[in-house]
């Protein structure tokens, strides 16, 4: 039921485009919810790093095509750290998924100062002063949270 809900999300991103684009997001939001189970706020945030970063280009997610020079890799256009992470990144969808979840993790504990949408700013520019405007258009929740009522 999570990998529905995933789906329409992204549906609402971006119409489909076709019965093979359709098969390929029902792929990745499987793959999204595999990464981060039970987590709306995780998988909204992979779901729209996806779109943002590859348009759920499926040749993006072969990694036949890269971004930002041949840095960035599969369908979260990741740029791997460690060594395996290039594996990962060009792996299959979850192992894709599940990299994106631990880097969007790893910019969350670098920045520990930022709140909100500001704590991927250490996944979208490498350090946690710049990339905030990128991250915001990447965090599945508003910018500041307003406290409950």
């Amino acid at each position: 039921m999570q990998a529905l809900r995933v789906l329409l999300m992204m549906v609402s991103l971006l119409p489909l485009r076709g019965a093979r684009d359709y098969a390929f997001r029902w792929q990745l939001a499987e793959a999204i919810v595999e990464a981060a189970p039970g987590d709306e706020q995780a998988q909204d945030t992979l779901a729209l790093i996806a779109r943002y970063e590859s348009g759920f280009a499926r040749d993006v997610a072969r990694c036949e095509r890269r971004g930002d020079r041949g840095k960035s890799r599969g369908v979260f256009q990741l740029q791997p750290i460690e060594r395996g992470d290039e594996r990962a990144a060009c792996g299959d969808l979850p192992a894709q998924a599940r990299l994106a979840k631990t880097y969007i993790e790893r910019s969350a504990l670098a920045c520990p100062g930022n709140v909100g949408a500001d704590k991927l700013a250490m996944f979208t520019s490498g350090t946690c002063a710049k990339g905030i405007p990128q991250a915001i258009r990447r965090w599945a929740q508003p910018r500041y949270e307003f406290p409950p009522m």
